[in-house]
């Protein structure tokens, strides 16, 4: 049984400068991912969170009315006291 061995990547700091640059200007991540040869997917967005351009991440933001706030948290109670018997 042979182990296979993990290959690590060290970057340069200007070469993470270079990609959160790349997708400031409009590219995406996973595009920018491909063009440089990045493998780990949260690998640019690790950089994007260090150089300060938490702007750039994907959030997703929603937006629910009262009523719908309060029935999602009437559903859940009686999801929970169903689950208890």
């Amino acid at each position: 049984m042979t182990k296979s061995k993990r290959t690590y990547y060290r970057y340069s700091n200007c070469f993470k400068e270079k990609v959160v640059r790349e997708v400031s200007s409009g590219s995406g991540i996973s595009s920018a991912s491909l063009k440089y040869g990045i493998r780990g997917a949260g690998t640019v967005q690790g950089r994007i969170k260090k150089f300060g351009q938490e702007e750039l991440l994907n959030t997703a933001v929603r937006i629910r009315m009262k009523g719908e706030t309060d029935g999602i948290g009437r559903l859940r109670e009686e999801n929970r006291r169903q689950m208890q018997r």
